[in-house]
């Protein structure tokens, strides 16, 4: 598969946004997808950013709020780029939808988590299949507190 330019690959990122809107708003924590899709320096701006590199590379990272850079994954997968970008907004989401409807006296990551796998399903049986394995690999070092 051809590498898509920096311009294609945002509006790759936003077509597959959009994917999650109508249960993102159903659940009430539908957000505006916030990435800068360009090379960034210091001090450009504040948050994530997404860009295809001289080497055909995608390369995701964030800038502080002191204008430090820290890249978070450099690939030439397209899944593995859109999921490094989405699962962040997907955690709000969950997270926020949690907060909102929390179960007393229930590890409040159960939730949470139903909620991430039910989002990436939007986007299809691979990003769940990818969440999933982040959430065991989750549990498996953090299992669920629940008070009794």
């Amino acid at each position: 598969m051809k590498t898509k330019n920096t311009q294609e690959l945002e509006i790759y990122v936003n077509e597959l946004y959009e994917k999650l809107k109508p249960l993102a708003e159903q659940m009430g924590v539908y957000k505006l997808l916030n990435i800068q899709f360009e090379k960034l320096l210091p001090g450009q701006y504040v948050g994530a950013f997404c860009y295809t590199n001289k080497n055909n590379k995608y390369v995701h990272g964030n800038v502080d709020e002191r204008g430090n850079i820290t890249y978070h994954i450099a690939t030439s997968s397209l899944f593995d780029i859109c999921y490094s970008l989405l699962k962040n907004e997907v955690f709000w989401m969950a997270t926020i939808y949690e907060s909102m409807n929390r179960i007393p006296n229930q590890d409040s990551r159960r939730l949470s988590f139903e909620k991430r796998i039910n989002l990436f399903n939007e986007l299809g049986g691979n990003y769940r299949k990818r969440v999933e394995i982040d959430i065991d690999e989750t549990l498996k070092e953090f299992p669920y507190n629940d008070i009794k």
